[in-house]
């Protein structure tokens, strides 16, 4: 991903800022896994993905991976993947509904608030493919057509 569409994408995502360079929106590693790790901890005591309650700066959690009612029982945050874009990690997760240990990578870019992606997700809204009414409640018209 080249720099100016980091720099567009987290402006989009309303991180905008009066300079120009991207790197203003990678936050130092330290920041980013606490992000991380606040955001895997609210999805372990069964919080659904957006805002992470009681987190400052604030953290906001995209995932559309993530089955509506999945638990997480545990997670491993195995490192960080190194590169010149956003802060990227690689996790084990461990969950239940259903049963499963598997690897996923997250990313976390933003100051205030910090976005925690899904790689996937990120990925999607770097190319504009993000679904975004997936946590939304579904509307009576939504219903009406899947019958």
């Amino acid at each position: 991903m080249t720099a100016t569409r980091l720099a567009f994408l987290l402006a989009a995502a309303g991180c905008g800022g009066r300079s120009s360079d991207p790197a203003q929106f990678i936050p130092a590693q330290a920041t980013a896994r606490t992000a991380l790790t606040a955001a895997l901890n609210a999805w372990k005591q069964g919080k659904p993905t957006g805002a992470v309650p009681g987190t400052s700066p604030s953290v906001q959690v995209v995932d559309e991976t993530r089955p509506h009612g999945q638990k997480l029982v545990g997670f491993e945050i195995l490192g960080e993947i190194p590169g010149d874009g956003p802060r990227t990690f690689t996790v084990s997760l461990e969950t239940d509904n259903p049963v499963g240990r598997r690897t996923a990578r997250y990313v976390v870019v933003g100051r205030d608030p910090l976005w925690v992606f899904r790689q996937e997700d990120f990925d999607k809204m770097a190319h504009w493919e993000m679904d975004m009414t997936h946590d939304q409640p579904d509307s009576d018209n939504s219903k009406e057509s899947r019958k």
